[in-house]
């Protein structure tokens, strides 16, 4: 009986520290790392196939990137680009468009984040 007990906790011990893992570890996206495989005359496909997904949002010329606390992501002087971002745990990637749709320039912010900030993204909290 002594056990079953003492067997109960240690997988109550071991959910335990998956979640804490899920939530302490980075997952695979949009990271510094894959930032780094981006280069210079890349696709939109196939940045999103880096990134592992679709940008978060875009940035046209002339307008302000979102303002959450995060620096401004470098604007350029020529109408025909565009600049979308995709954010990350670790920080938000930024990548200019040219008017061929292929990769003109790209820039990293780096975004700090708690733990608490990783536990409500985790678990879909605002």
């Amino acid at each position: 009986m002594k056990w079953k007990s003492w067997l109960g906790g240690a997988a109550a011990a071991a959910v335990c520290a998956c979640l804490v893992l899920a939530v302490v570890l980075p997952g695979p996206g949009v990271t510094k790392a894959s930032f780094d495989q981006i280069e210079d005359g890349m696709s939109f496909e196939q940045v999103n196939a880096v990134l592992g997904r679709p940008p978060d949002g875009i940035q046209v010329k002339g307008k302000a990137p979102p303002r959450n606390g995060l620096n401004e992501a470098p604007l350029r002087k020529d109408p025909k680009e565009v600049c979308y971002y995709w954010k990350g745990d670790q920080g938000i990637a930024y990548v200019a468009f040219s008017s061929d749709i292929r990769v003109k320039y790209k820039d990293w912010k780096e975004q700090p984040t708690t733990f608490l900030d990783r536990a409500r993204a985790w678990l879909y909290f605002p």
